[in-house]
C-alpha cells in the first residue's frame, strides 16, 4: 500500500523552509541543535535555486557541497594528523612528518613526545556564522558519507570541528527513491534525522518566479502554453 505524501511547490518550499530557518534561530539561541530538513524531488526542478535564494534573501552565507563529487570521507569530516615535537635550545615546536627534515636543517632536534592533532576540512575553516549548509545529492553519496551527514545532522560535529560555535544550519537535497534514480536507500534510522519536504515543479509557480527575475516574457509564455 502506497503512502500519500504532502507535496510543495517551489514557493511553498521557500516559505515552508524560511519559517524552519526561523524556528532554528530560536532553537540555537537557547542552546539547542538546530533541526536539518532534506528538499526531496526529481532532478532540474530547483531544489537548490530555492534554497540559494532563501539564503540570499535572508542575508546568510550559502554554501554548497556536493556529495555525489566526493570519493573520500575525509573531505567531509575531516582527518587526523601525528605531530612530533622539535626542540632548538628552549625552542619547542610541533610540527607534521613530512615537515621534519626541514626543521632538522633549521637546527631542531627530534623530542621525544608525538601528539594527534585533529584536522578539519578547508570547507568548515570558511564558512560563515549564520551560515546554511547546502549539502546536495545526500542520497548519492556512499554509504560512509551517508553515515557522516546523519552525525552531522544528529550532532553538529565531527572530527575537530562543532557547526554550533558558528551557528551554521543544514539544508539537505536528494532525488526520490522511487527506481528512476541511482541512490541510496535510507533506513528509518537515517530518516528519522531530519523533517522531508517533498518538492515538485509547477508551471504556474515557475513562471511568477521567472517574472521576478525579468526571464523573457516569450519564453514563460511557451512553457506556460507547453
Amino acid at each position: 500500500m502506497s503512502i500519500k505524501q504532502t507535496t510543495y511547490k517551489p514557493n511553498e518550499t521557500y516559505n515552508l523552509l524560511k519559517s524552519l530557518i526561523e524556528s532554528n534561530d530560536k532553537i540555537i539561541h537557547g542552546g539547542g541543535l538546530p533541526v536539518s530538513v532534506s528538499v526531496v524531488g526529481v532532478h532540474g526542478i530547483g531544489k537548490t535555486t530555492v534554497v540559494r535564494e532563501l539564503a540570499s534573501d535572508m542575508g546568510r552565507d550559502f554554501f554548497k557541497l556536493n556529495l555525489s563529487q566526493i570519493t573520500e570521507p575525509s573531505e567531509l569530516v575531516g582527518f587526523y594528523t601525528k605531530e612530533y615535537e622539535m626542540i632548538r635550545n628552549e625552542e619547542k615546536v610541533w610540527c607534521t612528518e613530512n615537515m621534519i627534515p626541514e626543521y632538522t636543517k633549521a637546527g631542531y632536534i627530534r623530542g621525544t613526545l608525538s601528539k594527534t592533532t585533529p584536522c578539519p576540512p578547508d570547507w568548515v575553516v570558511n564558512l560563515k556564522e549564520n551560515g546554511i549548509l547546502f549539502l546536495d545529492d545526500f542520497s548519492r553519496g556512499n554509504q560512509l558519507l551517508m553515515q557522516s551527514v546523519m552525525e552531522i545532522c544528529n550532532e553538529g560535529t565531527m572530527i575537530g570541528w562543532d557547526l554550533s560555535t558558528k551557528k551554521i544550519q543544514v539544508i539537505l537535497s536528494e532525488n526520490p527513491d522511487d527506481g528512476e534514480y541511482n541512490v541510496q536507500s535510507v533506513d528509518a534510522a537515517h530518516g528519522s534525522r531530519m523533517v522531508k519536504m517533498n518538492m515538485v515543479w509547477d508551471a504556474k509557480d515557475w513562471a511568477e518566479r521567472a517574472e521576478k527575475i525579468g526571464l523573457d516574457e516569450r519564453l514563460i509564455n511557451f512553457v506556460l502554453w507547453a
